[in-house]
């Protein structure tokens, strides 16, 4: 195995130790090591960046345009969705977040035992009953109802 030498801490290490990037070498110049502790002591001075490039109007008015612009592409879908099955909605989301905060595992596929799954839902009224499956499983679910 390749060994590659960090910028920053001048360390012979192993490629697996370096995040991959679209770069001639196809991994980023700096260690995982270094790259977490340059994060973290200029987390600041990149929050600031961003602080002040999203305050600018061009940009205030760029997102307010394609806002705009997407409300009117999917202005029929959000009618016929959100006032037929708020539910639906307030089920996913309740689902979500407590997947995201750790309450409820990602469990495997009920059917064929794959490792990536998806909640599905059968009934809205109970958004923490799920049943896992695959998405392959999950869309054939949906195809037969």
């Amino acid at each position: 195995m390749e060994k590659v030498k960090c910028y920053l801490c001048k360390k012979y290490k192993f490629r697996k130790n370096f995040y991959k990037a679209n770069t001639k070498r196809g991994i980023t110049g700096r260690c995982k090591e270094c790259e977490r502790t340059y994060y973290q002591d200029n987390i600041e001075r990149k929050r600031e960046i961003t602080r002040k490039y999203t305050a600018k109007s061009c940009v205030k008015k760029r997102r307010a345009k394609y806002s705009a612009e997407w409300g009117k592409r999917n202005r029929d879908k959000l009618k016929k969705n959100v006032l037929k099955f708020p539910e639906k909605f307030k089920a996913r989301k309740l689902f979500r977040n407590a997947v995201n905060r750790g309450d409820i595992i990602r469990q495997p596929c009920g059917v064929c035992g794959k490792k990536k799954s998806d909640g599905h839902h059968p009934d809205y009224s109970k958004p923490y009953e799920v049943m896992w499956l695959c998405r392959k499983h999950h869309l054939k679910l949906h195809r037969k109802s």
